[in-house]
């Protein structure tokens, strides 16, 4: 992995206008050497032991979707079903990383659909095609409102 795709990959902090290299890997994470010789690891995302307070910025990350949707009571039977069709299309669009479907344990009806995305110009691609007479799905039949769709694609630099 150069200093550039650490750069670039999700969740990373890093300080301004500093040259990172990777030194090592292990399961616990990458080891980073920064230019002037300290040393760094990326741990669930984020580099840390960096050394003394340093200017911190958010740095893109990958795009996440939450997809907030109500299933009407009498569909819940078949519902996993109709959702792994309908999805399949998301999930294989371009830029698409991943979904999973997370189900309220008070309330089975209550679905947020996580999804991720490499970048936000390619979930606005895929929303556009889903505006279309060809990518609109069959969802709306099994939902008993309309669903609520937030995008994430910027995080907090926290020191934890």
């Amino acid at each position: 992995m150069s200093a550039g795709e650490v750069a670039r990959t999700r969740h990373i902090i890093v300080p301004e206008a500093v040259s990172w290299r990777v030194r090592a890997t292990s399961s616990s994470g990458v080891r980073l050497r920064r230019s002037g010789g300290r040393v760094g690891r990326r741990v669930a995302g984020s580099v840390v032991g960096v050394g003394p307070a340093v200017e911190r910025k958010a740095c893109t990350m990958t795009t996440i979707v939450h997809l907030e949707i109500q299933i009407d009571p009498s569909h819940l039977a078949g519902a996993a079903e109709h959702l792994s069709a309908t999805l399949a299309a998301t999930r294989a669009w371009p830029g698409n990383e991943g979904l999973e479907a997370l189900v309220d344990d008070a309330d089975p009806g209550h679905v947020i659909i996580v999804e991720r995305w490499a970048t936000t110009a390619d979930h606005d691609a895929y929303a556009a095609w889903r505006a279309t007479p060809e990518g609109r799905g069959s969802l709306g039949e099994i939902l008993a409102a309309p669903p609520v769709k937030r995008i994430y694609s910027e995080s907090l630099p926290l020191s934890l």
